[in-house]
Formats: structure tokens, C-alpha cells, sequence
């Protein structure tokens, strides 16, 4: 035991004192380093388009290291996973014969992350997977966190929600006819939990509803949750050591718990694993009571008991037939079957 905590100690110092050497400012980012895709679907039964093996996270990473992907650096082409049913086009689309767009929110995609969390086209990956599964049932549109590092992340922070309302005012301007569903995934879920509940109403207009997977309400408490057992007594200290190696993110900022009313009423639907190994399940249940408590339209909860891979729930038909569900009790439109 004392060799694994040496281990950790020194590795928290060694990145602390490299982080340190390097000057931090994060700004909200250009368009360019966005990597912004617009998916549309083909035809509207195209979730029921024959069926055709989708890698798995692990087996596009491998394909990465392989080289077998098309992939450029760390980028593999879409096509290596995309089925004909989806149209892929760079950008913000306008789409006339839409009347919703879903704008989706991916998880952090930096270091230390494992390898499947560190590649370009991270979003579109889970996007595509959305789409798939019936969850996003319908024209979507996807971006790449622009800080996905070490020195540069503020999980759902000031500068994500900055860069997620660049992304809003876009398909807004490009798609003035549509409402918009904010679907977002851990890190994308708490960044726009922070955006609905620390925005003015001005910036929330035209958002539909949020369709949101497991989100968190700091930082902090995803270190304690994760932390060994026999570090978690060290606490406060561990908590302020570690945020230190995380210059662009303020520990111990407002949260979505700080709110004391959502400036609009919007339908919400939050999904959670309640074994999740990063996020902890007492935050969403803490999320899901506040929310209730603050918005005047209604928050719905769904628990998977058997999924165990954090940001996974996509692949629980219960989770895709409950949000089906939630876009038909808000009169959303009728969705589109799932994916077989």
C-alpha cells in the first residue's frame, strides 16, 4: 500500500511542477478548433437502415494505433464507423425541412483520460452512437471540446459554457426555424446544467428541452469518489493538490446547486449508472432533487442498474425507450424507431 501511494504522490507532484512551468490563459475558443459536424439522417427510417457492425470504443482505438482507420494522427475518419444512413458535413449545416436540432455535448476528451477519450472526432463517435440507439432521433450537430487538456480543461466552467453558446448562436443563425435539445454526456452534461442555471433567459431561447448522462456537480466531488480508500481521509488537501494540476479550473465555483431558479422553464431528462466508477451517483440524485426544486417544468430520472462503463448508457435499451418516452410526453414530435 505505501508503494501505490508513493507512487500517486509523486506522480501529482511531477505533473503539478510541469503544469507550473507553463503559463495557463484560456479564452473561449475560434470556430476552426471546434472540429464542428453537422449529422444528418438520410431518410426518415433510417434507423431502421440495415444493420452493420459499429466498432467499439476499444476497437476504434486500436485502429488508431494500427493505423487501419484512415486516421490522421489521432483522428480516425468517419467512415471507418458510419453507416450510409447518416450524411457527415463539416460544420454548421442549415437544414429547412427540420424543425428540431440537437446540439450535442460530449465528455471530456484529454489527458489522463484513457486512449478511447483522447481522439479528435471524440463527439461525432458518441453522436453517431446517440443517433443509433434512437436517443438523438434526428439532425445533430457536434463539436469537439476545444480545451481538452490538462492545463486548458474547466469542466463545464466559465470558458465551456462560453464555447457551448458559440455553438447555439451558430445553429440559431443558420437554422432560425428550429428549436433546439441540448444532449450532453458527463463533463457536456455538467457544462450545460452550469449554462441553463448561471445564463441570462436571453441565451437560453429556443432550447426545446436537455436530454442529459450523468452529470456531475464539480470536480471535487469526482476525486473524492474516485479517490482510494485510503487517501480519501486526506480530503481537502488531496482535493486542493489536485486542482492545482488543473490551473483553468476553479475549485470550489458556483454550481448548478447554486441556483436559485432556472431563468426559463425547460423539460429535462437525466439519465444516471448507479454503479457509475467516475461519477458519483448521490450527485445526479442531488442534481435531479435541485433541479425539480428550481424549474417550473418537469425533471425526469432514469437509474440503469446493469450498465457499468461510465458514459455508456446508450447502449441500455430501457435508457433510449425512457427518453423516447420523454420526447412524447413534452409533445416534441413523434421520434424515429431505434437502430437494430
Amino acid at each position: 500500500m505505501r508503494t501505490q501511494f508513493s507512487k500517486i504522490f509523486h506522480a501529482i507532484i511531477y505533473v503539478t511542477l510541469w503544469i507550473y512551468a507553463i503559463p495557463t490563459t484560456v479564452q473561449s475558443a475560434a470556430f476552426e478548433d471546434f472540429n464542428l459536424i453537422t449529422c444528418i439522417p438520410q431518410k426518415d427510417d433510417c434507423f431502421r437502415a440495415q444493420s452493420h457492425n459499429i466498432p467499439s470504443i476499444e476497437e476504434l482505438c486500436q485502429s488508431i494505433c494500427d493505423h487501419t482507420a484512415g486516421s490522421i494522427d489521432t483522428y480516425v475518419a468517419p467512415g471507418y464507423y458510419c453507416g450510409r444512413n447518416i450524411h457527415i458535413i463539416q460544420g454548421v449545416q442549415a437544414v429547412h425541412n427540420h424543425d428540431i436540432i440537437y446540439i450535442f455535448v460530449s465528455g471530456w476528451a484529454g489527458f489522463p483520460s484513457n486512449a478511447p477519450y483522447r481522439c479528435k472526432g471524440n463527439a461525432l463517435y458518441y453522436a453517431y452512437l446517440y443517433q443509433q440507439a434512437g436517443i438523438i432521433p434526428g439532425v445533430c450537430v457536434c463539436y469537439d471540446h476545444p480545451n481538452s487538456t490538462l492545463r486548458t480543461a474547466t469542466f463545464g466552467q466559465k470558458t465551456d459554457q462560453d464555447n457551448l453558446y458559440q455553438v447555439i448562436t451558430l445553429v440559431k443563425e443558420k437554422n432560425p426555424h428550429a428549436e433546439l435539445v441540448l444532449v450532453g454526456s458527463s463533463y457536456g452534461a455538467t457544462t450545460i446544467l452550469n449554462f441553463l442555471t448561471q445564463q441570462p433567459i436571453s441565451k437560453l431561447a429556443r432550447i426545446k428541452a436537455v436530454v442529459l448522462e450523468s452529470p456531475f456537480i464539480n470536480l471535487e466531488s469526482i476525486i473524492m469518489h474516485r479517490s482510494p480508500h485510503y487517501l480519501y481521509y486526506l480530503g481537502k488537501s488531496l482535493v486542493s493538490l489536485l486542482a492545482r494540476c488543473l490551473p483553468a479550473y476553479t475549485p470550489h465555483a458556483t454550481t448548478v446547486l447554486n441556483a436559485q431558479q432556472l431563468a426559463r422553464p425547460i423539460p429535462i431528462f437525466i439519465g444516471a449508472i448507479h454503479d457509475d466508477p467516475v461519477v458519483p451517483y448521490a450527485d445526479v440524485a442531488t442534481i435531479v432533487a435541485h433541479m425539480r426544486a428550481i424549474n417550473r417544468a418537469p425533471v425526469y430520472f432514469f437509474t440503469s442498474t446493469h450498465v457499468q462503463q461510465h458514459s455508456y448508457l446508450f447502449v441500455d435499451n430501457a435508457y433510449a425507450d425512457a427518453v423516447n418516452q420523454f420526447y412524447r410526453n413534452i409533445k416534441l414530435y413523434t421520434p424515429q424507431p431505434r437502430y437494430k
